[in-house]
């Protein structure tokens, strides 16, 4: 699922993690049309290269199981944050700011 996800995460919302340069997005449709919980945390640079604009790094991936609910209670969510404004951000050196 992940390179599907990837390529269609401008629709998806992004979240801050408490690392200041990674971002998360979560709660997919699966391939039955159940809603699921799945985690990617990336982050991004800028290209050095005149072929790229930007990187994106995926450091983590993988799909909540149902104990995390279970052992956690509910899922807490961020405030979220547009993949274009992380784009634009990353492209002009600009901090992407967290929201409080």
């Amino acid at each position: 699922m992940l390179p599907q996800i990837m390529r269609e995460i401008s629709r998806s919302k992004c979240y801050f993690t408490s690392a200041d340069d990674k971002f998360l997005t979560i709660s997919v449709t699966d391939k039955n049309g159940k809603k699921v919980d799945y985690e990617i945390y990336f982050s991004l640079q800028r290209a050095k290269s005149p072929k790229h604009d930007v990187h994106i790094y995926i450091n983590s991936a993988y799909i909540r199981d149902k104990d995390y609910k279970e052992n956690h209670g509910t899922t807490v969510r961020r405030k979220p944050v547009g993949f274009f404004v992380l784009l634009h951000n990353t492209l002009v050196n600009k901090r992407i700011k967290r929201p409080k």
